[in-house]
């Protein structure tokens, strides 16, 4: 995985953090509900541990939307 952006919003003010700049991403937070996530990575579909991401991402247990390359790229 490629981290292009690592940045989220808070919902809720000063109730979260944000490390890892483009190396990795971690979250601190009080209550999930409160975090809009804002990253932008790509990810290498040939690498299991990013498909392990992509499938974790997919849950509906988690608010993270998983996005495809071309929706930043192409004009609507």
């Amino acid at each position: 995985m490629k981290i292009i952006k690592n940045r989220v919003r808070c919902k809720s003010c000063g109730s979260i953090t944000v490390d890892g700049g483009k190396d990795y991403i971690r979250r601190g937070f009080k209550e999930i509900v409160d975090l809009e996530d804002l990253s932008i990575c790509v990810y290498n579909m040939s690498d299991l541990r990013d498909r392990k991401i992509l499938e974790i991402e997919k849950s509906p247990k988690q608010p993270y939307k998983t996005k495809k390359l071309s929706d930043f790229t192409e004009k609507n």
